[in-house]
């Protein structure tokens, strides 16, 4: 554990002048500010090859990942998903949680498009972050 000092803003410091003693292991924040292209980047990279997987769901992450790359191409609108406790589907120093709203499936299609009545659906998907991927190096992120 690493013992470092707050002050009432807030700001870590590693002395006590005028701090009072925080002793919490630091975690630097979760990056959350993806952009729309760098996730394209990152599902082109994700991509791994068969006999490369190591995992049982690694057939379900690399689907996800086709999915997510279409559904950023498309246009389809997305937020980065972090809850307040970290728990859950929570972007983290290892996954990127991704939730896609308005998708026109099904149901828009065959219900009739209108104001009135939403029949988009809402895709949840998870994605490596470019430090899993380079810990991997080419093989199953996963």
């Amino acid at each position: 554990m690493r013992i470092v000092y707050a002050a009432f803003d807030g700001t870590l410091f590693n002395s006590q002048a005028g701090c009072e003693k925080y002793e919490k292991e630091y975690k630097p924040p979760i990056k959350t500010d993806y952009t729309r292209e760098l996730l394209i980047r990152i599902c082109e990279q994700a991509i791994v090859p068969m006999n490369k997987w190591k995992n049982r769901d690694s057939w379900s992450a690399q689907r996800g990942v086709g999915k997510a790359w279409v559904l950023l191409n498309a246009g389809v609108d997305f937020e980065v998903c972090v809850t307040e406790d970290g728990e859950g589907c929570s972007t983290n120093e290892k996954t990127i949680w991704l939730e896609f709203d308005g998708i026109k499936g099904f149901s828009a299609f065959e219900n009739g498009w209108s104001e009135e009545e939403d029949f988009t659906e809402t895709e949840t998907i998870y994605l490596p972050t470019p430090e899993s991927l380079e810990r991997a190096n080419g093989g199953d992120w996963y």
